[in-house]
């Protein structure tokens, strides 16, 4: 099968601290993976390596078939969905938020009609009217949810979560991972330590048992 993340001899120092140490791992087409950890053992810093903001200091990585480096990290990128665990954005409106992703030129042509926005705005226990609310109106699991369900419509192959669940109840953490985890083409990569969402995974890996200090 089509090996979507594939790293060989990860060696990553971050801060002083050696995060990875001939770290290595395999993610599937189509596979959901979870990262769990303590806090500490760089959940996010490795979300960051994937997506080419963190430099790193040996090894392999590749994504898609492609090895990560600078020239082509701009291709990986427009072929992922990324929402980071804090969405610190110069917006005012939940529709803003929403809509941020669609107006980017490589997505323009996946910009969503009503009916799909509906649909996944109700799967995730969510009204369409929180859209025309400014965004200090809505709460921190409904922007989470919010910004979800936008980059699920964006259809990319590759979906990054950081922490989708920091700010959710049970309930709308079962509503989100039977999303989620139930899009068959999509492969996802996902951070949390929570025992609700991560037992809807294919795979679940603890960082605590594979990193430098393991």
């Amino acid at each position: 099968m089509y090996t979507m993340i594939e790293i060989k001899d990860l060696t990553l120092e971050f801060d002083g601290h050696k995060l990875y140490d001939r770290f290595g791992m395999s993610i599937r087409k189509g596979e959901k993976v979870t990262l769990a950890g303590e806090s500490g053992t760089g959940k996010t810093t490795f979300i960051h390596l994937l997506l080419g903001f963190v430099p790193f200091e040996k090894g392999e990585i590749q994504i898609m078939g492609q090895p990560l480096h600078a020239d082509n990290i701009e291709q990986i990128r427009s072929s992922t969905a990324y929402v980071p665990q804090e969405l610190h954005l110069p917006m005012t409106t939940a529709g803003e938020l929403f809509y941020m992703p669609f107006s980017f030129r490589q997505n323009r042509a996946r910009h969503p009609g009503k009916k799909a926005i509906q649909k996944i705005f109700d799967a995730l226990g969510l009204s369409t009217a929180l859209l025309g609310k400014n965004l200090d109106e809505v709460s921190g699991g409904q922007k989470q949810r919010i910004a979800i369900a936008s980059a699920l419509l964006l259809e990319k192959p590759l979906l990054i979560l950081d922490e989708p669940t920091s700010s959710l109840d049970s309930r709308s953490i079962e509503r989100l991972a039977n999303l989620v985890f139930n899009q068959e083409k999509r492969t996802v990569l996902s951070t949390s330590h929570n025992p609700l969402w991560a037992k809807h995974a294919d795979r679940t890996y603890n960082l605590d048992d594979h990193g430098a200090n393991a």
